[in-house]
């Protein structure tokens, strides 16, 4: 009998265990995507692509979603008077005149893609420098 009522205390004990580290990583995840979502709006704004007033690159912002016992959830994003061109700047776009006929386009610009790739190691390097990886 003693047996079963100490796999038990075990198992509970195992339980709690594993929700505090849950508990540790999830808090040190957050950190990391904090982080990581300040340093993408950073250089994002840094981007010289497009320098003609400063407006659009001015506009980058982080809107950050804290959720109980999830990772945090950050979205970088234009906000600002301009942010709906991000998409026309980033990929191209047709020229059309006011009868809706397109006469040619617009080549993009890649300047969001390879920042985010960059991000994206950084967020690895955080995570493994946080949780003490390799």
């Amino acid at each position: 009998m003693s047996d079963k009522i100490e796999m038990v205390a075990f198992s509970k004990t195992m339980k709690e265990l594993l929700q505090q580290y849950g508990v540790d990583v999830v808090s040190k995840l957050n950190v990391c995507v904090e982080k990581t979502g300040r340093e993408t709006k950073k250089r994002l704004r840094n981007d010289k692509t497009f320098n003609n007033t400063g407006e659009y690159r001015a506009g980058w912002n982080t809107v950050t979603e804290k959720r109980r016992l999830q990772p945090t959830k950050v979205i970088v994003a234009n906000t600002g008077a301009h942010g709906g061109l991000a998409h026309l700047l980033e990929h191209g776009h047709p020229i059309l005149n006011g009868t809706g006929i397109t006469y040619g386009g617009v080549d993009g610009k890649p300047h969001i893609a390879p920042i985010a790739e960059e991000m994206q190691q950084f967020f690895v390097d955080e995570v493994e420098q946080e949780l003490g990886g390799e």
